[in-house]
């Protein structure tokens, strides 16, 4: 269910979108993650301190259709002054559970807060500089957090607020999936015979084209295939026996011309030895 963004341009009073109120949050940045957060009709239980003062509560300040106002319930004492704190959240709902959001710019004490000595700003005031921060709130008891969000879903820009910069923003963007479609002008038929598996494609020019697994061309392009592989499986064979019987035949050759050898050499002494 989309957020309810009826526009609310009150300097006084606001209310938050209906699919916020009475719900308990958590919120999830690249950084933290803040728990207890709890919206009401035009206020916020969501704990911040700042230079020494906690304020436990927000007022909805001022609203519009893609960004909210909110006002400390307490005042900020700080250099002898009383500040007011604001936050101003450029928002997209994409669900009843979950909004995505992007915080003001500036810093204070660790918050990304406005403070103010003016206790009435307006909401272009508060508004007019975002960070390209992405906080994600989610409900407490949720068990996982859809924290990247499609870059389509994100509001960049506001009526009071620049365009954001998504360049380092995490979030997906669509992929794009490509389909070919071949339209007939009569219905396509596919026939499985029990013992032939045929399948006949009709075309729009009303012929057909049939390819049978089992038809002999087939089966002789298998029975070749396999008298090749025989003949090659044979040819190695002989090539081996060649190889063995001609490594053979040159050990008994060398052992004959080593045995005549010897031969020769013992005719050769005993004629010497006889004298």
């Amino acid at each position: 269910m989309d957020l309810d963004r009826k526009t609310y341009q009150h300097t006084t009073s606001c209310d938050f979108p209906a699919a916020l109120r009475d719900k308990q949050f958590k919120d999830s940045s690249n950084q933290t993650v803040t728990e207890g957060i709890i919206f009401y009709t035009s206020n916020v239980v969501w704990r911040t301190s700042i230079y020494g003062t906690t304020i436990f509560t927000w007022d909805c300040h001022q609203r519009n259709d893609t960004e909210i106002v909110m006002k400390g319930a307490q005042p900020v004492t700080y250099n002898s002054q009383t500040l007011y704190a604001y936050r101003c959240l450029l928002y997209t709902g994409t669900t009843s559970s979950t909004l995505h959001y992007f915080p003001v710019r500036e810093i204070n004490d660790g918050s990304r807060v406005i403070l103010s000595t003016n206790p009435n700003l307006s909401i272009c005031d508060v508004c007019a500089s975002i960070e390209p921060e992405l906080h994600t709130l989610y409900l407490q008891d949720s068990p996982s957090c859809d924290c990247t969000p499609s870059c389509s879903d994100l509001t960049v820009s506001g009526t009071c607020s620049q365009s954001v910069d998504l360049t380092n923003v995490q979030c997906s963007s669509p992929t794009t999936t490509t389909t070919t479609t071949v339209s007939t002008t009569t219905p396509t038929t596919v026939t499985t015979p029990t013992t032939v598996a045929t399948t006949t494609i009709t075309a729009q020019t009303g012929g057909s084209v049939t390819s049978d697994t089992n038809s002999p061309k087939s089966q002789t392009e298998t029975v070749f295939t396999m008298e090749v592989i025989v003949i090659l499986c044979a040819s190695l064979v002989v090539l081996c026996l060649i190889l063995v019987t001609s490594t053979v035949a040159i050990v008994i050759y060398n052992r004959n011309e080593q045995l005549k050898r010897q031969f020769l050499k013992v005719r050769k002494v005993r004629p010497a030895e006889t004298v």
